[in-house]
């Protein structure tokens, strides 16, 4: 019955024991490493009696604990978690979102469609937010080659392949609103938001301020 715990609980120590690469991984691997080794040997390990089921879990209680109040923390320091991203100067890659970006901004005239140049990643803030949510999503501040600064939302654990979708059929939408006659005099258009995929399990979303979740 408790074989696919325990499966799981393996799975999860080789992901964390492989060599670390980051300070914080450094950190991690220091710190817990050798914790979470004797916590899974001491469940495996059948108890005497009923009784002692609870112990089974109270080393793993003990490290929630100790990973409680570093998990309470609004936000990291880019250099302990991603050293090279902090360290970045220029680059030649192109902001996310703004690689080729129709945009829709409202004018004096009303909305009309503007084709952005291309703006590259110059460097990175050297603290991300921590937002209070279950899989801690991150805010991340990048500086162009504009000198302006671009804010993002970093998601893990989800694959927003399919939003990014959605926002490319939104553009196609406002190019064909903007080039067909019968609404082109009535300056419509759809406001939407970049999303950029990173791989299947993350991504990056373009911040929008002074909005309200529902």
């Amino acid at each position: 019955m408790m074989a696919p715990i325990v499966v799981a609980l393996e799975h999860r120590l080789s992901s964390t024991s492989r060599k670390p690469e980051t300070p914080h991984e450094v950190w991690f691997h220091g710190e817990y490493k050798d914790r979470l080794k004797s916590a899974i040997i001491a469940f495996k390990t059948p108890p005497a009696c009923a009784t002692a089921l609870g112990d089974a879990w109270r080393p793993f209680d003990t490290i929630a604990a100790s990973l409680a109040s570093y998990q309470r923390k609004s936000s990291i320091c880019l250099r302990e978690v991603a050293p090279q991203l902090a360290l970045l100067s220029s680059s030649d890659v192109p902001m996310p979102g703004l690689e080729k970006q129709d945009t829709v901004s409202e004018s004096d005239r009303g909305l009309s469609a503007n084709l952005q140049g291309i703006v590259t990643i110059a460097s990175f803030a050297a603290d991300a937010a921590i937002i209070s949510t279950k899989t801690k999503r991150k805010k991340l501040v990048f500086l162009g080659s504009d000198g302006q600064k671009y804010t993002y939302l970093l998601k893990g654990r989800e694959d927003l392949r399919f939003d990014a979708r959605i926002m490319q059929l939104l553009q196609a939408i406002n190019c064909f609103l903007h080039s067909s006659v019968a609404t082109h005099s009535h300056f419509l258009g759809i406001r939407y938001y970049s999303v950029t995929p990173i791989s299947g399990r993350a991504g990056l979303i373009q911040w929008v301020g002074n909005v309200i979740s529902i």
